[in-house]
């Protein structure tokens, strides 16, 4: 490889720019700026000209003199102003998510108080599936708009983060633990209204649908409060980026490698989200089989599919 196609990527990533948002600001293709930087292939000398400004270097720091290690660092006001942008982002992804998880929960919640004081029948569960559409909806919107600002903010300053963690810090461990207190109240709470109202029908409805309404905001919270202590973790945040960035290949084949590398990424992240879903799943089918039908004895093997359920998703998880 050339010194330049060696100095291109350092200079770029000082300078701020992703493949991606090079290539925008000199006209040309990303394959264009993927070849520079593999030694495929030179930019024109006018290009030359307007890439050494861009990345704020002479064309013989582009060129001959190979770069030694850091460069300049942004004024101090820039890198704050820069950690602001992140800080605002992932916030508003934490909210999309955490909203997500909540309004399934609290779907079935509304679902179930239909059933209690309604005569709907199958209308009931439109306001599930609107919950879930909502849900869908800050899924993808959160991962789409966080994929998006990995792509044009590859670095983010660290200069802030120690203090900003010991700040957040102070009310993480407060606001952890009454969510899971939440979490278990709730759950004593469904065990004695249940027991109180045991053979009438609204009611023990009523109840199950005040548990999930609970739930709703404590799991929320959790996802919530796990999320923004995640966004402190920078390193990751890099590596992730300088990953994306290195990726050189064919439009189909980028975007094939995207997909797999999400799945992956999901799969190993959510595996143990997946199986808190599934077993909390396989406990409202157990309750309403038993309260509603008398199904108590056969559908306790619920709780078996739920486990193989749990077994297969943390296989896939390990061989991912």
């Amino acid at each position: 490889m050339s010194i330049f196609s060696e100095n291109l990527p350092q200079l770029r990533r000082r300078a701020g720019y992703t493949q991606e948002g090079l290539a925008e600001a000199l006209g040309v293709s990303r394959q264009a700026v993927g070849k520079w930087e593999s030694g495929q292939s030179l930019p024109e000398a006018a290009t030359l000209l307007e890439l050494a400004e861009l990345l704020g270097c002479s064309l013989d720091q582009l060129m001959r003199i190979p770069c030694a290690g850091e460069g300049p660092v942004p004024p101090q006001a820039d890198r704050r102003a820069l950690w602001e942008v992140y800080d605002r982002h992932m916030n508003q992804f934490a909210l999309l998510i955490s909203s997500g998880v909540a309004l399934v929960l609290l779907g079935i919640g509304l679902l179930l108080a239909l059933l209690a004081i309604t005569e709907l029948g199958i209308l009931s569960v439109v306001p599930l599936l609107l919950c879930v559409a909502a849900a869908v909806f800050c899924f993808i919107w959160g991962g789409v708009n966080k994929e998006h600002f990995r792509q044009t903010h590859p670095t983010i300053p660290n200069d802030f983060v120690q203090e900003e963690r010991v700040r957040f810090q102070r009310g993480f461990g407060i606001g952890l633990a009454l969510a899971i207190a939440a979490t278990v109240a709730d759950v004593a709470l469904l065990v004695g209204m249940l027991a109180v109202f045991r053979g009438h029908r609204e009611m023990a409805l009523l109840s199950i649908s005040l548990f999930f309404c609970i739930l709703a905001g404590a799991v929320g919270t959790i996802v919530l409060l796990g999320i923004l202590m995640g966004k402190y973790d920078l390193e990751s945040w890099h590596q992730e980026a300088v990953r994306e960035e290195s990726d050189t290949q064919s439009l189909d084949e980028l975007i094939d490698a995207s997909v797999e590398r999400e799945m992956r990424r999901s799969m190993e992240s959510e595996g143990r989200d997946w199986s808190g879903v599934i077993m909390l799943t396989a406990t409202g089918i157990y309750l309403v089989c038993g309260f509603f039908f008398d199904l108590w004895h056969p559908t306790w093997a619920i709780f078996i599919l739920g486990g193989i359920l749990c077994g297969i998703v943390d296989s896939l998880q390990k061989k991912k």
